[in-house]
């Protein structure tokens, strides 16, 4: 851990001095700054601590699309809205989609509820007995390959279900 310590420390301060300390109870520090209190034990970085960055120019991507490209689908989440407390005791989220253009013979839409995928054979799916809490969902559109093609952003939902432990009274 002291180690760790010395090493971030020279990293941070590479071109500064480190001093390092050991307090009345044992302890060892290390700062950029010399104790008033204590005698201070002066370290001074290598050289070879330190690491030269290049920059670099990326090029600029290009707009021409071949005719095989895939189509720039749009995808939104209609249902639920972003943020909705759903409840349902049958723990049912109905999740609702747009997308354009119309998907290709060999593209497919998948929910991901919590990062687990849910294929959708339309654009409405019914997801049963979810637990309760917050989930987050997100559509997406896969190629034949397993590609990934586009993606709505991700919304949270909150479901609200009874619990199992809730008795009415009366029973």
């Amino acid at each position: 851990m002291r180690t760790l310590l010395l090493l971030l420390l020279i990293s941070n301060l590479a071109h500064g001095t480190v001093y390092r300390w050991v307090d009345a109870n044992g302890v060892v520090h290390y700062s950029d700054t010399a104790p008033a209190h204590a005698r201070a034990d002066r370290l001074t970085p290598s050289p070879g601590s330190q690491i030269t960055i290049r920059s670099m120019t990326l090029a600029p991507a290009s707009n021409t699309q071949t005719d095989d490209a895939a189509p720039q689908y749009q995808l939104t989440l209609l249902a639920p809205a972003a943020d909705a407390t759903l409840r349902d005791n049958h723990g049912r989220i109905t999740v609702k989609a747009a997308i354009a253009p119309v998907l290709a013979k060999d593209h497919q839409l998948v929910l991901l509820i919590d990062g687990q995928a849910q294929p959708m054979a339309g654009k409405t799916l019914t997801l049963d007995n979810v637990d309760r809490g917050s989930h987050q969902l997100q559509l997406q559109i896969i190629d034949g390959q397993g590609q990934l093609l586009g993606s709505s952003d991700a919304i949270t939902v909150h479901l609200h279900r009874q619990s199992a432990l809730f008795t009415p009274k009366g029973s």
